[in-house]
């Protein structure tokens, strides 16, 4: 598959088709812990991984994280690892992805301004909000591999978050994802069928078990 298709199939797959099919296949990617900050928002990109160090030493290069953003490819997700619980993103950094004309940020971290941020619906998922400002946290690296709730993230990598969290697909991975989860999909439509004939739990249970191997 070429890239657009597949983010074309990823950025309207159910997350739970996906997380079937990552079970199907044994892989893993889920983000703990982070959520959207605006319940309802959806977010589907290729990674462009940014990593905070606390207090960095005098020999560091320092980034910039609004100069940065121009470094990424349109319609890329802003994946951060920021080793604070203190809010280092505000409305002003998500007015600039959104200028920049990213697909939103992941933040292993902690946000502020979230009252602007779930009024615009900015696509920020993060563990939660707070008030008091990360001032020792500077940028030290891009485009390097990073962890971001829990899961090692790649440059390139695919992510997509919706209400009930996020998942990181790595690009290799993505083509035989993707034919799982669309039979995944086709069986969940005929278990939604099934529930609502009539036929009882038993007549549920055998198509309910469609899903409990790889499909071939």
């Amino acid at each position: 598959m070429k890239e657009q298709e597949i983010l074309d199939f990823l950025s309207h797959a159910e997350t739970g088709a996906l997380t079937d099919a990552m079970n199907l296949l044994h892989l893993d990617g889920w983000m703990e812990g982070i959520f959207p900050l605006p319940p309802d928002i959806r977010i589907c990109g290729k990674a462009f991984t940014v990593q905070y160090e606390r207090q960095p030493g005098p020999g560091a290069a320092i980034l910039n994280v609004f100069e940065i953003m121009e470094l990424a490819e349109k319609g890329s997700v802003m994946v951060c690892s920021v080793p604070s619980r203190d809010a280092i993103v505000g409305e002003n950094i998500m007015h600039a992805t959104r200028a920049c004309s990213l697909a939103g940020m992941v933040l292993d971290g902690v946000a502020r301004d979230s009252g602007v941020i779930r009024r615009e619906q900015l696509p920020l998922f993060c563990r939660g909000f707070g008030i008091r400002l990360e001032t020792g946290c500077k940028i030290t690296a891009v485009q390097q591999p990073v962890l971001c709730g829990g899961v090692l993230v790649r440059p390139g990598d695919y992510i997509v978050g919706d209400c009930d969290g996020v998942i990181a697909i790595r690009p290799e991975d993505a083509e035989a994802l993707i034919f799982q989860a669309q039979r995944v999909a086709e069986v969940e439509a005929e278990l939604e069928k099934t529930i609502k004939s009539g036929k009882g739990m038993k007549a549920v249970s055998a198509v309910s078990a469609k899903k409990k191997k790889p499909f071939a």
